[in-house]
């Protein structure tokens, strides 16, 4: 961690007044989840685990991204996104006009968003990251009002559904040619996600830049990221996308004081009416306690991937977990009003359309303990249950997944 997460995270404790939100942690109960399982589970289905809400005071994130208020500057997040594993940035306020005026069904036509929206989110991610390609994977909009009836892939599309049971696909989740994004809209009823996770393992990035899409492979390949993942496996006998491999590219990759050839995976969210209620909370890896009374568990899941390269695959994830015995501790012990100190979940209260969260998922830079640029990895994040500190209608965002190559 460098100085100047420090500096930040001496100051941010001060902020007041604080939300007191809940956060869910899976308890291990020593149930692992096979990747036949995940084979059967479908595409954007998670395996059913046992969870335990906990409460936190949340820490105001527009503090730290925005110290100057609307004086914000791209360096200034760019350096938050490196020491924490997240930021915040702004989008042109024309988006929040936008917001007022489309119908929802605009947000789920992929058509429309490649016109209009991704072009924005790639080029606010290029400008913070310094990274010189980016490819949009998936994007998700998450509505708990009615539904929207329209089509997701653009009118006159071409779907295309890969695997062995077409049935587990929702119907406007379908990749349309192979290196177009997919879409999950709103129709889809996507909830928030309650338990904290973070969306890429190692693992799971390796095998998403080597399986998922013919055009992030080749700009990998030009990069050197597969030669340089390759090479460190072959002198072990290890295949680069199995899970027996994490522990000698971890050491190796970035060895030497020297950055191997860098990729990383973000999300892009940001919410098109002002959040009143289920925001999206993010806490930095190093604010997690050091007893081990959390951890982190992997898990697969089925992802839609182009026929040219194999057809679909399982991407790995993690989710912070508890044991049981720490798990009925914590509801013995009765803390509940003032909320647990660590880690440190950071959100920014009332969220305006044209504040955007860019959260890390993983970064190759990392690897190593990030000890050569100093970079973090990807951050647990979770949307909180604001108990009765929510109000408002329902909340509507876009996330906007991608991978990024320099």
């Amino acid at each position: 961690m460098s100085h100047h997460a420090s500096e930040v995270k001496e100051t941010s404790s001060t902020d007041q007044p604080q939300t007191i939100a809940t956060i869910k942690y899976q308890i291990d109960d020593g149930v692992r989840h096979t990747s036949e399982q995940a084979w059967n589970r479908g595409y954007t289905n998670n395996p059913n685990v046992k969870q335990i809400p906990v409460p936190y005071p949340l820490h105001d994130l527009r503090a730290v991204a925005f110290p100057n208020g609307a004086d914000w500057s791209w360096s200034h997040s760019a350096e938050i996104l490196k020491d924490f594993g997240f930021t915040a940035i702004k989008f042109d306020p024309k988006w929040a006009k936008v917001d007022d005026e489309v119908q929802a069904g605009d947000y789920d036509d992929l058509q429309t968003l490649e016109e209009t929206y991704f072009p924005e989110v790639k080029e606010s991610v290029l400008k913070l990251t310094g990274a010189k390609l980016v490819f949009i994977t998936n994007s998700i909009v998450r509505r708990g009002d009615a539904p929207v009836k329209k089509p997701a892939n653009g009118t006159g599309s071409s779907a295309v559904v890969n695997g062995k049971d077409q049935k587990s696909v929702p119907d406007n989740y379908k990749a349309s040619d192979e290196t177009r994004p997919t879409h999950l809209a709103s129709s889809d009823n996507s909830r928030p996600a309650r338990g904290a996770h973070v969306d890429y393992t190692p693992v799971g990035a390796r095998r998403s830049i080597r399986r998922w899409r013919p055009d992030i492979y080749k700009a990998a390949l030009e990069a050197g990221i597969i030669d340089a993942e390759d090479k460190i496996c072959a002198s072990a006998k290890l295949d680069a996308q199995d899970k027996a491999s994490n522990d000698i590219i971890d050491a190796k990759y970035n060895a030497d004081g020297k950055l191997g050839p860098r990729y990383a995976a973000y999300s892009v969210w940001r919410p098109m009416r002002t959040v009143t209620r289920d925001p999206l909370a993010m806490a930095p890896r190093w604010s997690f306690p050091q007893d081990g009374a959390l951890g982190f568990l992997g898990y697969e899941s089925r992802m839609l991937a182009a026929p040219s390269m194999g057809g679909d695959f399982l991407r790995e994830l993690e989710s912070v977990v508890i044991s049981e015995a720490d798990a009925r501790a914590y509801e013995d012990s009765g803390v509940v009003a003032s909320g647990l100190k660590s880690p440190k979940w950071y959100y920014l209260p009332e969220q305006k359309p044209d504040e955007v969260i860019v959260l890390k998922f993983f970064d190759s830079a990392a690897l190593g303990g990030g000890l050569v640029s100093g970079d973090v990895g990807g951050a647990p994040h979770a949307s909180p249950d604001l108990g009765d500190a929510a109000y408002g209608p329902a909340r509507w965002s876009i996330e906007v997944r991608c991978i990024a190559i320099w």
